[in-house]
């Protein structure tokens, strides 16, 4: 095995849009070998190594020669503190401009072209730390041949959307296939499937990302280009933006994203972003031959799109954009390897970006933080009075315990039930229309009888709409803040409060960023933002004798039928019947304390589920 190169970080540049909280952060490291770079190739992730393979660039001066393909394989590998280039080889044939996605058995690379012919094959390259050596493996190839294309995977499935079948602008294609790799061991048995596409238009040198959405894994085609006629007139450069739920097998529209950002690098990130790094916008697509050398290049401006909130927002500026090569996930940063930064111009330069851009929300009117119920309608109603409201939630999901498990809802009788009022109304009807209910009768039909079933008020038989699915009221709450335009950070809990007097007026993030605001809400189950700003609290129940009430503290059965006692015997010991073979894990020996008293305990925590009978639900 050939080292060709080794070294280490050598630069690091922050850098800042006009908002200061919209930060990037971009190394370089050690740049690819090819000293000229490469625009389309091949780039993913395996064994803890970058690969990087093929690609197309035209030999100096640019201006006076034809494109060249490659078949180079290059790999970025770890040395102790170092990074070091190794030679891995050659593809079977030069090839550039193909799709490619980092599986747990390698890098799968589908597609591409030469200066004639456009392919359908699709292979695997491997890597072997201990060898030093690429391993290719022939997976079953396209549907049809595919150039500009790009690929994502979701779960143990890729998803190959857009690209051009032919040589010529015009044959873009409206493609969406699939393959499912669950099966790793055997290829052999792995069959492309054609999905329904996207409802736009038909499209090449898109951007395929998938994230979630604050419900589904989804699949986001956005932008690209499309070409009808032989004339320039015809050429369109594409800001649409089409999401696929493969749990649904459904598409819909999503926000435009400010600008074409054809051909550009993006990836996902964090729990609910896509970070666009990079794209050509079209504006100079027609002026590269009269510009040449004085061509200043593509846009220098990431974008960043919240797949929850469905908006887009400026991400901060970039030292270069590098178009047609792909952004790779590696060490919990995003790579960008090698690329095109300007007509006939390949950098080799290679890229580590960091980013907090996620996390950062000036000048809010409000801070509600933590995602629960609560929290969530909170937001919700101070943005439809016109507020500018973030939402911040620890978690990775909305909806507090109604979507984590506590579907079964304490109503009590068919008629408390019809007093539900304002957003809490709203959200059961949500819920009660996804099982196709009519939202103005949601609660009226939930008036059957339970003979002999009276006790603790229950006499109803619930709805759907108040015995649910946990991931159906999550759906509702992320509608609910998406429709509002409520601002939404996932993963992100506070590290500490910024206080002028007795106020709150910022929090600042684990991991990086802040939200500033005018007030703040603690919606949090355990009250996390009120005793990080300094309130006074108390764990577990105060005594009787505190307020001078009867029913604080310790508890007896006379209180309730469920107080102190469990439905079913529990033996607490480690072998059954025998108190001296030790109580089991977290059971606490001797007596109780005495009625009304105080204690430190909280309210034990558990796993709710859903179980169902009928195979229809499963």
């Amino acid at each position: 095995m050939k080292t060709l190169l080794t070294s280490f970080l050598i630069l690091t540049i922050s850098i800042s849009a006009s908002n200061a909280a919209d930060r990037l952060s971009w190394a370089e490291l050690p740049p690819l070998p090819n000293k000229s770079g490469v625009a389309g190739p091949f780039a993913g992730t395996h064994n803890d190594a970058l690969i990087v393979a093929g690609g197309a660039n035209f030999p100096q001066p640019v201006w006076e020669n034809d494109k060249a393909w490659h078949d180079q394989i290059f790999v970025l590998t770890k040395s102790g503190d170092e990074l070091v280039w190794k030679d891995g080889g050659k593809l079977a044939q030069p090839i550039a401009y193909g799709a490619a996605v980092s599986t747990p058995n390698g890098v799968v690379c589908m597609g591409g072209n030469d200066a004639e012919t456009t392919f359908d094959d699709v292979f695997l390259l491997s890597w072997d730390a201990s060898t030093e050596a690429i391993t290719t493996t022939k997976y079953p190839s396209l549907p049809e041949p595919c150039a500009y294309g790009a690929a994502t995977l979701v779960g143990d499935v890729i998803y190959l959307a857009g690209g051009q079948n032919g040589q010529s602008l015009e044959t873009a294609m409206k493609n969406f296939w699939a393959l499912e790799l669950s099966n790793r061991g055997n290829p052999d048995e792995f069959v492309w499937k054609k999905l329904p596409a996207w409802p736009g238009p038909s499209r090449a040198l898109n951007l395929t990302v998938s994230q979630h959405n604050g419900t589904d894994n989804c699949v986001y085609v956005i932008s690209g280009r499309r070409q009808e006629g032989l004339d320039s007139k015809s050429v369109e450069f594409l800001k649409d933006v089409w999401e696929y739920t493969p749990a649904k097998r459904e598409w819909r529209k999503r926000a435009d994203a400010p600008r074409c950002v054809m051909a550009g690098t993006a990836i996902g990130h964090g729990r609910n972003q896509i970070l666009v790094l990079g794209g050509a916008d079209g504006s100079l697509f027609f002026k590269g031959d009269e510009l040449k050398d004085e061509h200043p290049g593509f846009p220098k401006k990431a974008l960043a799109y919240d797949t929850v909130a469905d908006r887009w927002s400026e991400a901060g500026a970039t030292p270069r954009n590098h178009v047609t090569t792909i952004a790779v996930e590696w060490d919990g940063a995003m790579i960008i390897p090698s690329g095109e930064v300007r007509p006939r111009v390949r950098s080799p330069k290679v890229w580590r970006v960091t980013s907090t851009v996620v996390a950062d929300v000036d000048k809010a009117d409000l801070c509600v933080y933590g995602g629960t119920s609560g929290g969530v309608v909170a937001a919700v109603q101070a943005a439809r009075m016109g507020k500018r409201v973030a939402l911040v939630e620890p978690g990775r999901h909305l909806g507090g315990m109604m979507a984590g498990g506590l579907s079964w809802s304490d109503v009590g009788s068919a008629e408390r039930a019809k007093l539900f009022g304002g957003l809490a109304r709203e959200v059961f009807q949500r819920i009660g229309k996804h099982y196709g209910l009519d939202p103005e009768k949601v609660f009226e039909i939930a008036a059957t009888k339970i003979e002999g079933r009276s006790a603790g008020g229950v006499d109803f038989i619930r709805p759907p709409s108040l015995a649910f699915e946990p991931k159906v009221a999550e759906r509702a709450f992320n509608e609910l803040v998406r429709e509002a335009g409520v601002t939404v950070l996932l993963e992100s809990r506070a590290r500490t409060v910024v206080k002028d007097g007795r106020r709150i007026v910022r929090i600042e993030l684990e991991g990086g960023g802040a939200v500033t605001a005018k007030v703040f809400i603690d919606a949090t189950s355990e009250g996390d933002l009120m005793a990080l700003a300094g309130v006074s609290y108390m764990v577990g129940r105060e005594s009787n004798e505190q307020y001078d009430e009867t029913i604080n503290g310790v508890r007896s059965p006379e209180h309730g039928p469920s107080s102190g006692r469990f439905s079913v015997n529990v033996d607490p010991f480690v072998e059954a019947g025998d108190p001296s073979s030790g109580l089991l894990p977290l059971i606490a020996g001797g007596a109780p304390e005495s009625i009304g008293s105080a204690d430190k305990r909280i309210q034990s925590y558990n796993f709710r589920l859903c179980l169902t009978d009928d195979p229809a639900n499963r």
